[in-house]
């Protein structure tokens, strides 16, 4: 059973998932017949969730709405279905039926009640809400005891109070804290007298370890040492340690992907294309020759003006000469990708949009002239552009940072 005071205070009345046995699933408004229960009126569907002990229940509702009073009396469900039989709890009127799981027997032996408490768990999010619930299970059992003639039965019972405040009632680290104290000393790894860190003392703890690994300077420190001073990678380290499954699961990720070629792969997996990158180079390659033999003419540069060269003309002429030395059949993968998103990015804006037609044609008079030269030249543009579709491609366009990580990745 978990206690969740967490609710959103927009659910005032709240709800309950009804899940049964098959996997259907029931949503129930929390309006309608009340029962009371000390003094806290519950609806009709706070009393379904406290009379279902046969399959779980999910009950969400806002602040101060009795998601405690509703756990409190299907704790009480719980004992009673134990200590008085199950055949006891039986609805009068038109309350909800109580489900409870086949084959309980009662409980007549005083030192099995006494018992019965703790193999209940119920877990909160806070210490102040799982005194409060032992408080009000206690309070609900003291009532119960009040109106009990029969010996027998008061002793079961008045046992089973006693054994309330050895129950497992806590927060789930308060929980997995007792278990620990209680079955260390059945295990060589586990100190009995461990105590359960704050948050701030397991940073400070983090963060000293993390500064003692740096000053040892193991393996990779030098490596590092030109991106990070001494401090800095110190939080690194400190920040890694608080996360530790994540960390895992990176290192073990790198770490299968140790050897550069495949670190290459690895990072052509995170940056996907919709298309591949060797067909699209190979697609514009001619036009791309067109284009740079046009930029290079001076005639051409001062009919286009400057905007078209500062922001397109210039750099595409440099990614040009690199283009032109590359075989797109033999080169890697990656170094194909690479080359692909520079010359999306050349031919995009900052933000990876489009650039207004004046910057991919030139001034107006250039754009709209029909003799050969302008003709070319639109052309080879339309057909860069078409082929390739720069706007639509990630505008992270470079790979060059992530593969100079890896050493650094490494290292760390």
């Amino acid at each position: 059973m978990t206690d969740d005071r967490r609710g959103e205070a927009d659910d005032a009345e709240g709800t309950i998932e009804d899940i049964d046995a098959d996997g259907a699933t029931e949503d129930i408004d929390a309006d309608g017949a009340t029962g009371d229960t000390g003094g806290f009126t519950l609806t009709r569907a706070q009393q379904r969730a406290a009379r279902t002990i046969d399959r779980n229940v999910t009950v969400a509702a806002g602040a101060g709405t009795g998601k405690t009073t509703t756990l409190t009396e299907r704790y009480l469900t719980i004992l009673r279905a134990h200590l008085d039989g199950p055949e006891s709890l039986v609805a009068t009127g038109e309350e909800p039926p109580y489900r409870v799981p086949e084959g309980i027997d009662r409980i007549t032996d005083p030192e099995a009640a006494r018992r019965l408490p703790e193999r209940i768990v119920v877990t909160t999010f806070t210490e102040r809400a799982a005194d409060d619930l032992k408080r009000t299970i206690r309070e609900r059992i003291r009532e119960r005891l009040a109106g009990i003639d029969d010996p027998e039965r008061w002793a079961v019972w008045r046992a089973a109070a006693d054994g309330v405040e050895a129950g497992y009632i806590d927060t789930t680290h308060g929980f997995c804290s007792r278990v620990l104290e209680e079955y260390a000393v059945s295990h060589p790894a586990v100190d009995p007298g461990f105590d359960v860190l704050e948050d701030g003392d397991a940073a400070r703890l983090r963060a000293t370890v993390a500064a003692e690994i740096v000053e040892s300077e193991p393996p990779g420190t030098r490596t590092l040492a030109p991106v990070f001073d001494r401090a800095a990678l110190a939080d690194l380290l400190a920040g890694f340690l608080a996360e530790p499954d994540t960390t895992e699961a990176w290192i073990d990720e790198l770490r299968a992907v140790d050897d550069p070629d495949a670190y290459d792969t690895y990072l052509v997996a995170l940056h996907p294309l919709d298309a591949d990158p060797k067909r699209l180079l190979d697609a514009v390659s001619d036009d791309l020759d067109t284009l740079c033999a046009l930029y290079r003419d001076d005639d051409v540069t001062d009919d286009l003006g400057a905007n078209p060269m500062n922001r397109v003309g210039d750099d595409l002429l440099d990614l040009h000469e690199t283009l032109v030395d590359v075989d797109t059949a033999s080169a890697s993968p990656i170094r194909r990708l690479s080359l692909c998103l520079r010359l999306c990015d050349v031919l995009t804006t900052g933000d990876g949009g489009q650039y207004g037609e004046g910057t991919y044609y030139g001034n107006k008079a250039f754009r709209e002239r029909d003799d050969p030269t302008a003709t070319r030249f639109r052309e080879a543009m339309d057909s860069v552009l078409d082929e390739l579709a720069p706007e639509t491609r990630p505008t992270d366009a470079s790979l060059d940072p992530d593969r100079d990580a890896r050493e650094l990745l490494t290292a760390l």
